[in-house]
């Protein structure tokens, strides 16, 4: 079979391509990932990403072998059909506790799937366990920890922080431990731990993928959404999990794409486009001003006219100033 290093390396289109030629089992795929676990993650000293491992993963994913066998290799599965992922462990998700990372809900074990996870489920696709999360998505200043998992460490380096709340699932999609996992965005959850991890995370648009069977933090400004290693495997699981949900108002009536996101990222090209750069935060982490005027550059190149822009200074503290008081009402409400 092909060496675990490899399969832990491949883009989501790879796999898709590799189970369906034959060219390895998902039982295969969900073995490299599980001893990949075992071996980065749980040690002392790990990255403790995972917050608990799902015991069945690999019979599902053996059952979908022998699916894909009586079907005939000439079948191409769904896009994410027989590959594995994590979710944060603020998802429904039967058969695992739901926590949100907090000691009070360690015994909070769901009837039913999330919306999202059954979607994902009910395409083929293995959930290989969750991910730790700052506490109730809350962080309480202390970014990627929670009382049920401990500290989630950046696998770049440990004395960085993996940032928060969605800490685990970035952690985990950047030491390899899946392939994609599902987070959520109230105020930059999904899109902070991307940024100091090295992966790509995007914060859907309100009402693309329903939020039905996971932990509010507020409705008015909570998105789901995943985090992977590239934009086109962004792109594939949005294709993937968004989708009206009756149990969640926010998705009725969305205008939704009018083809797959994935088909609009070939022969994409930023010649022409205009791009705005914010550059008031500049100045607070020289290598991130590197990084920062790297990627403009990378831009520039590319055939992009790029705009410099300074938003007033009431834009630079909005988060905590509108966000805040909102979050904190609704949360309040539900306690």
């Amino acid at each position: 079979g092909m060496p675990s290093e490899r399969i832990v390396d491949m883009s989501l289109a790879d796999l898709r391509a590799a189970l369906d030629s034959g060219t390895i089992t998902s039982a295969e795929l969900v073995g490299a990932y599980l001893e990949r676990i075992a071996a980065v993650d749980q040690p002392a000293g790990g990255v403790r990403a995972v917050l608990a491992v799902n015991s069945k993963a690999m019979e599902q994913a053996r059952a979908w072998d022998a699916r894909r066998a009586r079907q005939g290799a000439s079948q191409p599965g769904a896009a994410l059909a027989g590959i594995p992922l994590l979710a944060k462990d603020n998802f429904d998700a039967v058969g695992l506790p739901n926590t949100g990372g907090s000691l009070a809900l360690a015994q909070s074990m769901p009837a039913s799937n999330a919306f999202v996870i059954q979607k994902l489920l009910d395409q083929g696709a293995i959930l290989l366990g969750k991910t730790n999360m700052s506490e109730l998505a809350a962080s309480y200043g202390w970014y990627g920890y929670s009382g049920v998992g401990g500290q989630t460490l950046n696998p770049f380096n440990p004395l960085r922080t993996a940032d928060g709340s969605s800490s685990g699932s970035a952690a985990a999609v950047a030491a390899r431990l899946a392939p994609f996992a599902l987070g959520t965005d109230t105020t930059g959850s999904i899109r902070s731990p991307a940024s100091v991890t090295g992966t790509v995370g995007m914060r859907s648009t309100m009402g693309l993928v329903s939020r039905a069977g996971v932990i509010p933090m507020s409705l008015t400004a909570d998105a789901a959404g995943a985090i992977t290693r590239t934009v086109e495997d962004q792109a594939i699981v949005l294709d993937a999990i968004q989708g009206e949900d009756k149990n969640d108002a926010s998705t009725k009536g969305m205008a939704r794409p009018p083809k797959p996101l994935a088909d609009g990222l070939r022969g994409s090209t930023l010649a022409g486009k205009v791009i705005a750069v914010v550059d008031n935060f500049d100045g607070a982490n020289p290598e991130v001003d590197d990084i920062k005027r790297s990627a403009v550059a990378s831009m520039e190149k590319a055939g992009a006219r790029v705009v410099r822009i300074r938003v007033p200074k009431v834009f630079e503290t909005l988060q905590p100033a509108v966000l805040g008081p909102i979050r904190v009402a609704e949360v309040q409400r539900r306690v």
